[in-house]
């Protein structure tokens, strides 16, 4: 859609630039959410010693949000911000170009933060029927993004009428109701990643305080969806025909806020280790550490060793259980494709165990 001059009335405001601010807010929760993915990273190489899927997907998720804010900026630099009134057509074509460019950018490092928790998830519980639930809203959400970027790009001919104007594009309540979908879908899928851990996490012999801190962690998807909804409201209200390159930087701001809080939310249990470390290296004498795994019998649980075949296997009592890995103390960790989780060994031997013991010794 051109951005002529002579289609814009001017504005009562006058010519306000609010570029300076998105890309301050932009580059700046960026930046964090790249700090803490390195933290995260360092604990899993250098702490941990193993690396899955979900810390793949997180680092491509960044990578993308990278991109979709050296868009923004070079979006910013041509006049978006500004009122179209304000601008040539050179400069309102070029910013509409680098804001449509953004989109996929954004887009994927959303899903590719979301599917990363879904496989962290998948890791601290794998009974079937939440497995299906997991593995059914990542595909929902990658299928649904992938579909957006597609269309993004095909809904004009040629696909440069998007910012020229010169061309033929489908009817834009396509892309409105497109968009509206997408993200409802999204905070649907940030519900239920974030609320996922009360399935288990209550039936855990811990006490209060430390499942309020463990619940609180995992629920930070919470926030990212509550980022969604105010996108979504921010969308409805946008009208056909609008002054867009000035109308739409709150949704652009709700969309990476959006974006780089799940990230970080994706990241910061992971974290939960390196902050165990640094507050027992200030105790004086040994830290007693560990959860109990609650179990109906006193029999001991067997797993076996991890990945290195120097390890000695570990038993496991129900009454002093000691979890290691991401929530553990020990700096020990072992993998989840080598490991005979608890839960496993306690099916075998008709007991019950609580499938915390996955989400301990491996995130």
């Amino acid at each position: 859609m051109p951005h002529r001059r002579q289609s814009l009335a001017e504005p009562a405001g006058g010519n306000v630039d609010r570029g300076p601010f998105i890309l301050a807010l932009q580059w700046a929760t960026t930046s964090v959410a790249l700090l803490v993915i390195v933290a995260r990273l360092y604990v899993r190489s250098a702490i941990i010693k193993y690396r899955g899927w979900d810390d793949y997907l997180i680092v491509f998720s960044i990578i993308n949000a990278i991109g979709a804010a050296a868009c923004d900026t070079l979006a910013v630099q041509h006049g978006y911000g500004h009122h179209g009134f304000y601008l040539s057509d050179t400069e309102a074509t070029t910013a509409t170009k680098w804001n449509y460019l953004a989109i996929p950018f954004s887009l994927m490092s959303n899903v590719s933060a979301k599917l990363s928790i879904c496989f962290f998830m998948l890791h601290i519980n794998q009974e079937k029927r939440y497995a299906r639930i997991l593995v059914s809203v990542g595909c929902l959400v990658f299928a649904l993004v992938i579909s957006n970027c597609i269309y993004v790009f095909t809904q004009c001919r040629p696909a440069s009428a998007l910012w020229t104007g010169v061309g033929k594009c489908l009817d834009p309540k396509i892309s409105f109701i497109f968009g509206i979908f997408t993200s409802i879908i999204f905070i649907l899928a940030d519900v239920t990643f974030a609320t996922f851990p009360l399935t288990f996490l209550w039936d855990l012999n811990l006490n209060m305080r430390k499942k309020f801190a463990i619940g609180f962690v995992l629920s930070l998807g919470l926030i990212a969806a509550a980022f969604g909804i105010v996108r979504c409201t921010q969308l409805v209200d946008l009208q056909p025909g609008s002054d867009i390159l000035f109308e739409t930087i709150d949704i652009t701001i709700w969309s990476f806020l959006e974006q780089n809080v799940t990230i970080t939310a994706a990241s910061i249990p992971v974290l939960y280790k390196l902050f165990s470390n640094c507050l027992n290296s200030r105790k004086s004498g040994p830290a007693i550490t560990g959860y109990t795994i609650k179990n109906p019998t006193n029999e001991s649980v067997m797993m076996k060793g991890g990945r290195s075949g120097g390890r000695t296997s570990r038993i496991y009592d129900s009454s002093s259980t000691r979890m290691d890995g991401d929530f553990g103390e020990d700096g020990n960790y072992m993998p989840l494709d080598d490991v005979q989780t608890p839960a496993a060994a306690a099916v075998e031997d008709g007991k019950k165990v609580s499938s915390w013991s996955n989400f301990s010794n491996r995130h």
